[in-house]
């Protein structure tokens, strides 16, 4: 494509590519920051939404006589063996 070309025409059609090529890098990288701010601006009024919508509703409460949720979540017979998950 370019074999035909001089010298002069190739740097005077690679200038504004160049250019181009950089603004697009630079108008990318601030819309990055707009984007961000803008995604957290929508997820805070998404939790906010969320959180009215359970006003109305009851709160579950924990009953301590259930063990599903403990830490140590052994099997019968298994006395003294910690959960593989557990932290030392």
């Amino acid at each position: 494509m370019w074999t035909s070309v001089d010298l002069f025409t190739k740097a005077k059609t690679s200038v504004p590519v160049l250019l181009y090529t950089t603004e697009q890098i630079c108008v990318a990288h601030f819309m990055v920051y707009v984007f961000r701010r803008w995604h957290a601006r929508l997820n805070k009024k998404h939790d906010l939404e969320s959180i009215g919508d359970t006003e109305g509703l009851p709160e579950m409460t924990e009953n301590p006589n259930d063990h599903s949720m403990s830490e140590n979540n052994n099997a019968p017979g298994m006395v003294g063996h910690s959960n593989e998950n557990e932290k030392i």
